[in-house]
């Protein structure tokens, strides 16, 4: 059995020494410009932390990620056992379909930022705010979709993927780092990153006890609930990067 572990091992280590071969630490070793002029290189102040954190553009952010995670992760870890003991799949069958929520699903993280930098001239909010309401309607179908065979399950599981992938990488990396100046970014996606995180932290408690009490097809309603309120905080900056409106 300890065999199974050696060939994702590999892939883990050839890409720990791509990275380290290939990683840069500041943007002019990569022949980019950078981030800070050269006398700005002294320490930064305990000030800079505030900087970001007093900035609501950040917290909103970090409120549509928070919701964004207990998603995401929920359905990650869960959506096997959801399979096996709601659809009556097999293990190996379950797994399978299951995974296509991550082999699928981060090509709509090439989608939104293909759309934001090349459709929409940077602008992130609209992209991140229409994949998340997609993503609630696609869970408000999904139960009944799920019913019509392997192929549709297989299709609605892959639908969910890019409509979480998308926005994941497109808030929660450029949006951040857009939100502040180029000296606070770092810090910036800290406090979004951080606070998404506690929606992690909590979303296996969260689907125990729906599920529990209420049943699996009630839980895609929460999911659901969890998307239109992250994508109710992006609406929020709609209309950020517009001509005349750069706030």
């Amino acid at each position: 059995m300890g065999r199974g572990f050696l060939f994702p091992a590999m892939i883990l280590a050839a890409g720990a020494t791509w990275f380290a071969i290939r990683a840069r630490n500041v943007p002019p070793e990569a022949s980019l410009p950078a981030v800070a002029k050269s006398g700005d290189e002294e320490a930064p102040d305990s000030g800079d932390w505030w900087a970001a954190a007093r900035n609501h553009e950040v917290w909103i952010l970090a409120g549509m990620y928070f919701f964004l995670k207990i998603t995401r992760y929920s359905l990650l870890f869960w959506l096997p056992l959801y399979l096996v003991q709601r659809m009556q799949y097999s293990e190996s069958q379950a797994g399978y379909t299951s995974s296509l929520f991550e082999l699928v699903g981060f090509s709509g993280a090439l989608i939104a930022g293909y759309v934001s930098d090349r459709l929409l001239n940077g602008r992130r909010y609209p992209v991140g705010a229409t994949m998340l309401f997609g993503l609630a309607a696609a869970l408000l179908m999904h139960p009944v979709i799920g019913r019509l065979g392997p192929a549709a399950m297989a299709c609605s599981i892959s639908l969910l993927g890019i409509l979480v992938y998308g926005p994941d990488l497109l808030m929660s990396g450029p949006a951040s780092i857009d939100a502040v100046s180029p000296q606070h970014a770092a810090r910036a996606a800290g406090i979004v990153n951080g606070v998404g995180s506690l929606g992690q932290l909590i979303s296996a408690y969260v689907v125990a006890v729906i599920v529990s009490r209420f049943g699996w097809d009630q839980l895609f309603t929460f999911f659901l609930f969890c998307a239109a309120a992250a994508g109710g905080l992006l609406t929020l900056r709609w209309n950020k990067g517009l001509e005349g409106n750069g706030t």
